[in-house]
């Protein structure tokens, strides 16, 4: 079961989450996976990234990929 609170290969280096030990880490010691490269490596037609503390750019980045979409 996940609970939302694990680490993950996407997990970023030294976050806290709700389930590591304080005591011994602060997080995980590997650095994350850079999960964009990964995407495009299996032939996603669109892989972009965003953040809703940028909301003009997410909206724009979706408003392209429908765009791809409409074409596939």
């Amino acid at each position: 079961m996940n609970t939302g609170g694990q680490r993950s290969g996407g997990t970023p280096m030294y976050a806290e989450t709700t389930t590591n030990p304080v005591a011994r880490s602060r997080g995980k010691e590997a650095p994350k996976k850079n999960l964009p490269l990964i995407f495009a490596a299996h032939y996603v037609p669109y892989v972009a990234t965003a953040s809703v503390a940028f909301p003009e750019d997410l909206m724009a980045k979706v408003k392209y990929a429908r765009i791809l979409r409409a074409f596939a």
